[in-house]
């Protein structure tokens, strides 16, 4: 069945397993950029920018919050963590035109770097915000593992394929 993604429906960030964040706006997902090197020379008509396999450069997972109560003012920065992020992602069947929910998950784990309480103002939300050094990220769809990246044990893989095991192999 083709299905044509349209809106996030919901979604609940949990912590360490338990505690369900609350108050949250957003979420910004950690951008996956490949560390890079530039190459010129004989042969070469200028520069090549070539990718290195499973090396990215640092990744934020960030949460906005409109307030900020209670336990989140509490992260001790530089503290792992574990954070669980589901949500319901709406599509649309192409063949039958009908709407569906898919199961989606983020497990993220890494140490708080940064807790902004943000600002106060009258009638005002707080627009806090927590962010997370991820080390180690999972993410499903519909229950089956999609992607996995472990920064310090040298996991990547992308819908069961090993990206790294060439290098690992080699080394």
């Amino acid at each position: 069945m083709p299905r044509v993604p349209t809106v996030t429906a919901q979604f609940n960030v949990y912590v360490d397993g338990g505690q369900k964040l609350l108050g949250l706006a957003t979420v910004t997902l950690p951008n996956m950029q490949a560390q890079t090197e530039t190459f010129t020379g004989a042969g070469i008509m200028g520069e090549m920018e070539v990718p290195s396999r499973g090396h990215m450069g640092a990744m934020t997972f960030t949460m906005n919050f409109r307030s900020m109560l209670d336990d989140p003012l509490t992260y001790a920065i530089s503290i792992a963590r574990n954070f669980d992020l589901r949500s319901a992602q709406s599509y649309e069947d192409t063949t039958t035109y009908d709407r569906g929910e898919a199961k989606e998950r983020y497990s993220l784990r890494g140490p708080v770097k940064v807790v902004n309480p943000g600002t106060r103002g009258p009638h005002a939300a707080w627009d806090a915000t927590i962010e997370v050094a991820a080390r180690r990220i999972e993410h499903y769809m519909d229950g089956k593992k999609v992607m996995e990246f472990d920064l310090l044990n040298g996991v990547y893989k992308v819908n069961g394929v090993d990206v790294y095991k060439d290098v690992a192999a080699a080394v």
